[in-house]
């Protein structure tokens, strides 16, 4: 009986030229083939992604849509009994999306068994990401997949923004400083509507209330600079750490 050849996706310059001009108009149709490319490329490391592995674009299951940008569901939570692989709607970008993509197709190979443990991070290293819960691509698979995003074209699919958090009205206490950094305060939210912010019993001076967002933005960029603040005085005490 004649062998015949298997053409793969990337086997073959002109089958990825002509791939090259197809203008995707699916999303799912246009991650089935970044899937197709990404285990072709992950099996010549010897890591062998499922070949039944679906892939579509939606919000995650579990967590923050804000912070999951991908996951990837194991064989036994599936009516099909397959990985489902979801990536999520707020990322729009080509080569972001094949980032996200190859790290939840790395969960897939061993279906999603070890989390981000040991295997998962043998695996990632063995086809050139990171490891870790923030694996990522790294060397020459970052290179391959700025490769493969312009081989695809652009990703169809419209970028999804989540509406902004809306901050909620305090009913507890508001925090009040003196200017004069005597102390700080303490007053109810009717007593500054009514009377206005507390009288430092010390100067004499009137306190000023400090917003909740103001003192948030305050002490991370404090934080991030390396620096500690004290809670009474509001006073600078140098650096937490060197470098």
């Amino acid at each position: 009986m004649k062998k015949t050849k298997t053409t793969t996706y990337t086997s073959r310059p002109w089958l990825r030229r002509i791939t090259a001009r197809l203008a995707y108009k699916a999303r799912e149709e246009w991650l089935a083939r970044a899937t197709l490319a990404l285990s072709e490329r992950f099996a010549a490391g010897s890591v062998t992604v499922p070949a039944d592995v679906k892939v579509s674009c939606g919000f995650p299951g579990g967590g923050s849509p804000r912070r999951r940008i991908g996951e990837c569901w194991a064989r036994s939570r599936s009516a099909a009994k397959v990985n489902e692989v979801f990536i999520s709607p707020v990322l729009a970008k080509a080569y972001v999306v094949l980032d996200v993509l190859g790290h939840e197709l790395l969960h897939a190979v061993d279906d999603c068994k070890s989390g981000h443990g040991k295997a998962f991070t043998r695996n990632s290293k063995a086809v050139g990401y990171t490891g870790g819960k923030h694996s990522r691509a790294k060397d020459a698979t970052v290179d391959y997949l700025n490769l493969l995003a312009k081989q695809l074209g652009q990703y169809p699919h419209g970028e999804v923004v989540l509406a902004s958090k809306q901050q909620k009205p305090s009913h507890g206490l508001h925090k009040c400083v003196c200017p004069n950094r005597c102390g700080t305060y303490y007053a109810t939210p009717k007593t500054l509507e009514d009377v206005g912010a507390p009288v430092c019993p010390s100067c004499g001076e009137t306190t000023k209330a400090v917003e909740r967002r103001e003192k948030k933005i305050l002490v991370k960029a404090l934080t991030r600079l390396g620096y500690l603040v004290q809670e009474e005085g509001h006073e600078l005490l140098g650096r937490a750490r060197s470098g």
